[in-house]
């Protein structure tokens, strides 16, 4: 909802952009953590 305030109702899209990858970023480390911790993808 951030992401789409940010860029198409204040027109800010680089803020916009700056914030969908920090946004990935946190996804994907916390993703990392959880398939670690539940050990999935292990033989």
């Amino acid at each position: 909802m951030f992401v789409y305030r940010a860029g198409f109702q204040r027109q800010e899209l680089g803020y916009a952009a700056a914030a969908g990858v920090v946004m990935f970023v946190i996804d994907f480390v916390l993703g990392r953590i959880g398939t670690r911790a539940f050990g999935v993808g292990r033989t």
